[in-house]
């Protein structure tokens, strides 16, 4: 369920899809991930990024650079000139940068973007704080997703400190752990109300919103990872 909503947002005409997390999260190869659904001749997408980390066949990449004046907001604003259908833009670091894709995905184009924030539901604050009216934030936002990166469990560990594949540690290789809250109309309803954090959701029965907690349940049904590896990384979501 959690893919079909974000395949969903993905393929929205206009609004924004926001992906929060800590620096090293996934959050990039999530996003590429995105664009990789979405990818084709019929679609015009444009990646302004700081730095372009991977190339993505058929994608417009923009690397920005400091030495050339190229900032997010003028670039974002150049690019749109081109009018593409789909904007990634590496990250939302300011006022004038949060204007332009808030305005973007206003008239007719689909915004995957960054920014930094503690989770899915500060992320509404954290845009206000930008500058970003309650209004046109009810009206853009269609999904938010925050990220972390977890150990996945070695398969291979039997105890001890003998196993080379993880070599003792009981651990191989990174899984996600996220939530994911997608944007019905009783949540804009309330965000134009001005209410904030978990008022946000209170009584909302109907809206789709997988806590990183429940992520971290799902997590350890499956045995991809444990616990111990979890707890914190929940403790303060």
């Amino acid at each position: 369920e959690d893919l079909r909503i974000l395949k969903q947002a993905c393929r929205s005409a206009s609004g924004m899809v926001i992906m929060v997390g800590p620096t090293g999260s996934g959050k990039t190869t999530t996003l590429y991930a995105m664009l990789n659904l979405i990818n084709s001749p019929s679609r015009n997408i444009l990646a302004i990024e700081n730095p372009v980390e991977y190339e993505l066949p058929g994608i417009t990449q923009i690397s920005i650079d400091a030495e050339q004046h190229l900032s997010f907001a003028n670039t974002l604003r150049a690019g749109l000139r081109q009018d593409p259908d789909v904007i990634l833009i590496g990250e939302i670091r300011d006022e004038e940068t949060a204007e332009i894709a808030v305005k973007a995905a206003l008239t007719g184009h689909l915004v995957l973007t960054t920014l930094h924030s503690r989770n899915a539901l500060t992320v509404i604050q954290r845009l206000k704080n930008l500058g970003i009216s309650a209004d046109l934030l009810s009206e853009t936002l269609n999904l938010i997703v925050s990220q972390k990166l977890v150990r996945r469990l070695c398969q291979h560990h039997q105890g001890g400190k003998t196993c080379r594949n993880c070599r003792g540690t009981g651990y191989r290789g990174r899984t996600p752990l996220y939530e994911i809250l997608e944007l019905n109309q009783p949540l804009r309803e309330r965000i134009r109300e001005h209410l904030t954090g978990v008022a946000l959701l209170e009584g909302l029965g109907d809206l789709y919103f997988r806590t990183m907690k429940e992520t971290a349940g799902l997590l350890m049904e499956k045995g991809i990872t444990d616990k111990r590896e979890l707890l914190p990384h929940i403790e303060n979501a």
